[in-house]
């Protein structure tokens, strides 16, 4: 048997001691290890699962708590960087801004010559006629009815005097210039919507070539009217062909209308012995 020492003895109580202390230790430190982990893992999750709670570092300086957010500042760069003035600047004195000069009034836009196949105040041709008289219109379609706007004129006028004929009448219009043209193969009646759409067709046609007054008056007569209405600039009437006329249409009044303002008809014209009688007359556009 061993015997009792005293110095290994007090070695042993030491060693069993710093084992015992050092067990402790580390037994505590694995205990706090992971509660550190899971306290860490449960705020993940919570902040996980609420988008809305905003994740923030605490900690303590000085007995106070501060909290700052993990947020991440968007770098700026130099050309992002706006100077506000402190005043307002007007647009036309900022630099690179140009502004275009609007005046305050807008001038109104030009008035434009009306279509003589619209409605216009033009005079009428004639005077009204009594209820059921029949009348042909012969219109010159000349080169020369083109000066000074004597064709659209005489078609604005020739259409007021249309819309004034009473439901029972009836007319016709012939167009000529080298050529008679007869724009129905019959009298109509004065229905205004027929009226519009002969008088846009009329406009539509160009003045040209020369004036065959004869071939428009022959055309014309075919329907036997009450009354003739030629609407022409020209009084270059033959004496052959004013002989003619008045055989043709006998006893049948003739409206002759001039369709120029600035000039009249020579009193030496021929025409003047179409009204002999009392069987015609002569007027200016818009007399």
């Amino acid at each position: 048997m061993y015997q009792w020492c005293p110095v290994r003895r007090k070695h042993l109580l030491l060693a069993i001691f710093g084992s015992l202390f050092l067990h402790a230790i580390f037994t505590f430190s694995g205990w706090l290890l992971p509660w550190g982990k899971s306290t860490e893992s449960f705020g993940s999750n919570f902040t996980e699962n609420n988008p809305n709670v905003l994740e923030v570092d605490v900690y303590q300086v000085q007995n106070t708590v501060q909290v700052e957010p993990k947020t991440q500042i968007k770098p700026v760069h130099h050309q992002e960087i706006v100077k506000i003035p402190s005043q307002m600047v007007p647009l036309n004195q900022l630099p690179g801004v140009e502004i275009p000069n609007i005046p305050n009034e807008v001038e109104p836009a030009p008035k434009e010559n009306p279509s003589p196949g619209a409605p216009t105040d033009a005079p009428a041709v004639h005077p009204k006629l009594k209820n059921g008289k029949t009348v042909v219109y012969i219109l010159d379609s000349s080169s020369s009815m083109a000066l000074n706007r004597a064709y659209p004129r005489a078609i604005a006028s020739m259409r007021t005097s249309l819309n004034q004929l009473g439901g029972e009448s009836r007319f016709q219009v012939v167009t000529y210039g080298k050529t008679a043209t007869r724009w129905g193969n019959s009298l109509i009646s004065p229905n205004h919507l027929q009226i519009h759409n002969l008088c846009l067709e009329l406009a539509q046609k160009e003045p040209e070539g020369s004036s065959n007054h004869l071939a428009g008056v022959q055309a014309g007569f075919i329907f036997r009217p009450d009354l003739l209405v030629l609407l022409t600039d020209g009084d270059d009437f033959s004496l052959n062909e004013v002989i003619q006329i008045r055989k043709l249409v006998g006893k049948t009044f003739i409206l002759i209308v001039f369709c120029q303002s600035e000039r009249t008809i020579s009193p030496t014209s021929p025409l003047h012995h179409l009204i002999e009688g009392g069987l015609g007359k002569i007027q200016h556009l818009g007399d």
